[in-house]
């Protein structure tokens, strides 16, 4: 009949439809889901370096291999396991990343040799750490997965009783949205959590501002290399999954943990991370300026004068001005 659809036929064209809003929902969770309790029953040791699961790595990157700084980092991390009443095993692993970045995933939390170069002290690196180890306890990922579950069937729902792809797309957008102020909420969350696990572990409270300050300073470099106005760095938009640095700077200030004193162990952490490989690796090749050397693969190349060049162990990524890509 004329203006009419059958049911497969529209769910057929809202799945084909909503894969482009779905795509990027992904940069919402860290790969893998957070139980409560961890279960390491993959990965190893090997000569002090511990290893990953090979699923894992493929997403995240391989493992730094300083066995003396992942011991360090993991013995910080295992004294804020031990006050946050969480049962099972956790591993805290260096990722050979030279961004900073850090995540949990799967009974593992992981922070990039980026991160660490970016730190001054213990206190910062107790605060990265059970920032993660907050996510993990409130099942942050599991939580998001079921809702991300719950916005793909509502949408669903809508077209085959509508009888309308559009309205399908409607609602996907609208609960992509919910679901990014989800996240941001609870971004929030894993800085309060984070707070109260690093002074009961005797750390200063003081640490978390003070990891976000670099963390917000790092990125109006960022924006300032790609051209752009570092005052956006301060600026989040309805799209964001992360909130803006002066919003969980405000955040924290309610807190009284926030102010406590306790340890920085500066010179330990410094210690620690004396020697640690800053920017690109030989064996995945550096970027210098708009050009790309790979002195182990023997070859080179040059982007447009307005690119930044990301390298990553999948290739490298080449983002302009204006916002157009370029992968290699």
């Amino acid at each position: 009949m004329v203006g009419q659809h059958s049911g497969g036929s529209v769910v057929l064209r809202l799945l084909s439809a909503l894969v482009a809003l779905f795509v990027g929902l992904a940069a919402c969770a860290p790969p893998g889901d957070q139980p409560r309790t961890p279960d390491i029953a993959q990965g190893s040791v090997q000569a002090g370096v511990p290893s990953l699961p090979r699923e894992l790595e493929r997403d995240v990157g391989p493992v730094y291999g300083d066995a003396a700084l992942q011991a360090y980092v993991d013995r910080v991390g295992q004294k804020l396991v031990a006050q946050s009443g969480v049962s099972g095993n956790f591993r805290f692993v260096v990722l050979d990343q030279p961004y900073p970045n850090a995540h949990a995933a799967g009974g593992y939390v992981m922070v990039t040799r980026g991160l660490l170069a970016l730190l001054d002290d213990e206190a910062e690196l107790a605060a990265a750490l059970g920032h993660e180890v907050g996510h993990v306890v409130e099942r942050h990922a599991a939580h998001r997965a079921r809702a991300r579950q719950g916005v793909l069937d509502a949408a669903l729902e809508a077209a085959v009783s509508t009888g309308s792809v559009s309205v399908g797309r409607s609602v996907a957008r609208d609960g992509l949205l919910a679901l990014r102020r989800y996240s941001r909420d609870q971004e929030l969350e894993a800085d309060r959590i984070g707070v109260s696990l690093l002074v009961r572990a005797g750390y200063r409270g003081s640490a978390m501002a003070s990891l976000i300050d670099k963390l917000r300073r790092q990125g109006q470099l960022e924006l300032q290399l790609m051209g752009e106005a570092p005052e956006a760095a301060d600026r989040r938009g309805s799209t964001s999954t992360h909130p803006a640095p002066a919003e969980r700077r405000e955040a924290l200030r309610d807190l009284p943990q926030a102010a406590m004193p306790g340890e920085s162990n500066r010179a330990t952490y410094l210690a620690a991370v004396n020697g640690i490989m800053v920017d690109d690796s030989p064996q995945e090749g550096f970027v210098r300026g708009n050009r790309f050397l790979h002195p182990v693969m023997k070859l080179a190349f040059e982007a447009p004068a307005d690119f930044r060049l990301f390298n990553d162990t999948d290739g490298v990524l080449g983002v302009g001005r204006d916002r157009s890509l370029l992968f290699f």
